[in-house]
């Protein structure tokens, strides 16, 4: 553990602990009864210890007699529950609420109504920071200081802001829950914080180039993937699909979680002036509606569905990308194998500031080529097509987006004669 990891560690459990000055017996009540502060909260807390477990509770004020006070009414209240046979505890612990949030959407994922990922991250958010930190406490006594002393030790601990939103969102989650339970009379304040957009990075016309020229040349080759101590994890073979998935995702808009769903009966090919592909797959990020692909996108497609034929598949009801697979995540995880090893033999890993490309780089190179080589095309005809909106368009998709790269338009003139024709009119 690095010594800026320990500062950091001892830093968070001393906001949490007792401040031994402040801990003083109630007057008249059991020694094992006192109020105490914490430098994470203004508030008094009362702590009871009783057959060998602890209670305590935020008094909910900054004033000693008060405090006493709260604490009294706390000690008497667990006697009184405690005698009539209920659970001591007045609300159930926040890991039975964090619990019974996660047993929710797993119904309703399988419902379909959620991602099939969520509860993966979320207990994953559980049980690396949350229950280890909140597991003590009484859903009612979380106040905005207990929260806010949360939030600064995901910071110690240097997880990104975006991931620090990911874990209040949660934490809210779980509070509306014990809300509407009447657990608790109201929903705690949120600390305020900072959003900080984290655009994905893309592919520029030369390496766009370099990436899929690679992906042809590399088919057929078997890569070994080893361990720290050099033991064999598993092998991957470079297959043609690579360099179909790079022209496809690049022509066509659509994100890697599309690719996982999208089955040959979700494309029909339009044949027009410019033959291109209509995409009618379920709805992602509860955005539907078709996805118009470029022309290019057309060859591409007939070409992955031949050799998807050759090996027995090609159906209307087979996925268009590895529908061997019929774990999904499972395929979708292969194709993302296979290009992490393409971004490492092209140097395309990371751009130039130091962001990691991963396969959803693929989709936001897509976004950028068509602002900067399309004629006047508008952000929300984009943001339509794409199944975003403009807002996320500007904050995420375009924010590498900058005049030189439409240099063409910017400098772009009116011709001589519709000037003279304006000024003519102007008369």
């Amino acid at each position: 553990m690095t010594a800026k990891r320990r500062k950091a560690l001892v830093k968070r459990r001393h906001r949490t602990v007792p401040l031994a000055d402040t801990i003083k017996s109630v007057p008249r009540y059991p020694n094992k009864l006192v109020i105490f502060r914490i430098a994470a909260s203004p508030f008094y807390w009362a702590r009871y210890y009783d057959s060998g477990k602890i209670y305590k509770r935020s008094t909910k004020t900054e004033n000693e007699s008060a405090a006493y006070k709260a604490a009294i009414a706390f000690y008497e209240e667990l006697l009184t529950r405690k005698a009539s046979g209920l659970a001591v505890a007045k609300a159930p612990r926040f890991e039975v609420c964090a619990k019974e949030v996660l047993r929710a959407q797993a119904a309703r994922i399988k419902r379909g109504e959620l991602g099939a990922t969520l509860n993966v991250n979320e207990e994953s958010r559980l049980r690396k920071h949350m229950l280890p930190y909140f597991r003590a406490y009484e859903v009612g006594d979380i106040d905005y200081y207990v929260i806010e002393a949360y939030f600064e030790k995901l910071a110690d601990e240097e997880l990104a802001p975006a991931t620090i939103k990911l874990h209040a969102s949660l934490l809210t989650k779980i509070l509306k829950h014990a809300h509407r339970k009447k657990l608790i009379p109201h929903l705690p304040p949120m600390p305020s914080l900072a959003t900080v957009d984290m655009p994905r990075s893309y592919f520029n016309s030369a390496q766009y180039a370099r990436l899929h020229n690679k992906a042809r040349a590399l088919v057929g080759e078997e890569i070994v993937e080893r361990d720290d101590k050099n033991r064999v994890l598993r092998y991957i073979r470079i297959t043609p699909e690579l360099n179909n998935l790079i022209l496809f995702m690049t022509n066509t808009f659509v994100r890697p979680t599309d690719i996982k769903v999208l089955k040959n009966s979700h494309v029909e090919i339009v044949r027009k002036h410019e033959p291109y592909l209509r995409l009618m797959h379920p709805a992602t990020k509860k955005h539907h509606g078709p996805v118009i692909s470029m022309p290019a996108a057309v060859h591409v497609y007939e070409q992955q569905r031949e050799y998807q034929k050759q090996r027995g598949y090609g159906a209307d009801d087979d996925y268009v990308f590895m529908p061997e697979h019929k774990n999904r995540d499972y395929a979708l995880v292969q194709l993302r194998r296979q290009f992490d090893h393409l971004l490492d033999v092209t140097r395309l890993k990371k751009d130039a500031r130091d962001n990691t490309r991963t396969l959803y780089s693929l989709r936001h190179t897509s976004l950028v080529f068509r602002i900067v080589n399309s004629r006047g095309l508008d952000t929300l005809t984009l943001a339509k097509n794409a199944r975003t909106s403009v807002e996320m368009l500007e904050r995420f998709y375009l924010r590498h987006f900058h005049a030189e790269m439409a240099l063409d338009k910017l400098h772009s003139q009116k011709s001589k004669r519709k000037h003279k024709k304006q000024a003519v009119a102007g008369k």
